[in-house]
């Protein structure tokens, strides 16, 4: 089966893409500063056009499979920062979330990866000594002096707090704003 051919008119009488070279010569002969390009993909025919302005630029997605920093980016700058001077470094751009998420190279990178982040997370919580239920506190060995973080099962953070020697030391979770409390100056990070 013969490949498929795409001629890309930037400039003529009628812009966008054509199968037949006979009707994008006829779109651009005689016409001032026509143009046109021949392309083996769709997608860089498109591309060509959206370049030319002749198609709005479609939202794209940039994947790194090995880099400073693994997942999927929608900023090429971004994701060219996590490959820049990286030894061995993969980037691929997709034109959809789906495709770069599907792509067997680069879901298998960002399970590997997924897998490493929650090995982090998991030692994290150990070093904080968070229980199982992914709830709990550590208070510091100066009695004023408090400490506490909470960890949910898909984001994790840390809050820190000075307890007023004259206020009430009682500490409880409060489930309406998913953090802990007590008497004194709070702060939590996400």
């Amino acid at each position: 089966m013969p490949k498929e051919i795409f001629y890309a008119v930037a400039v003529g009488r009628q812009q966008g893409l054509f199968k037949n070279l006979q009707e994008a010569k006829a779109q651009v002969s005689k016409f001032p500063k026509g143009r046109y390009r021949k392309f083996v993909s769709r997608d860089s025919a498109e591309e060509y056009l959206e370049k030319a302005g002749v198609l709005p630029r479609r939202e794209r997605f940039y994947a790194v499979s090995n880099g400073r920093k693994i997942g999927l980016f929608k900023n090429k700058a971004e994701a060219n920062a996590q490959i820049f001077e990286y030894s061995y470094s993969s980037m691929k751009k997709f034109f959809s979330r789906e495709d770069a998420i599907n792509n067997p190279l680069f879901k298998k990178s960002f399970e590997k990866n997924k897998k490493k982040e929650e090995k982090k997370l998991k030692k994290l919580q150990e070093s904080l000594g968070i229980n199982s239920d992914n709830e709990s506190y550590y208070e510091s060995s100066e009695p004023d002096d408090f400490c506490c973080y909470y960890v949910d099962s898909d984001e994790y953070g840390f809050g820190f707090g000075i307890n007023d020697s004259d206020e009430s030391d009682e500490i409880y979770y409060d489930t309406s704003n998913g953090g802990y409390r007590f008497n004194g100056y709070t702060h939590f990070f996400n």
